[in-house]
């Protein structure tokens, strides 16, 4: 599945944003925590019903994020929770990490962070 122009902008712009500390994605959660913590952080994943649940693992979602500035206060927890969740599947994903990867090295080279 190709992405277009616009998705991948858009894609490239959400990883230039997690670069600047202005995303929370699951990546971020522990790999110590329990599986329900991601349950804790995006609130709707808890709610879903069985057939969400089935359509979800068939969409095979890589990353699973949302925005801070959409996060609930106080979260009570060690991360914060949303009421909404994103996701990127495995192309979408791919488009990520290297527009992350290349702004976190030219950031780091600007810096002087080699």
């Amino acid at each position: 599945m190709g992405l277009t122009a616009q998705r991948r902008q858009e894609i490239i712009r959400l990883a230039l944003d997690a670069a600047d500390g202005k995303v929370f994605t699951s990546a971020m959660v522990s790999k110590d925590a329990p599986p329900s913590m991601l349950l804790k952080v995006f609130l709707p994943l808890a709610d879903l019903s069985a057939e969400g649940r089935r359509q979800l693992r068939e969409t095979k979602p890589y990353l699973l994020y949302e925005y801070y500035s959409k996060a609930l206060c106080p979260s009570g927890g060690p991360y914060p929770a949303f009421e909404t969740v994103k996701m990127l599947n495995e192309v979408e994903y791919t488009v990520f990490t290297q527009a992350y990867e290349e702004y976190s090295a030219a950031v780091k080279e600007v810096r002087g962070n080699k």
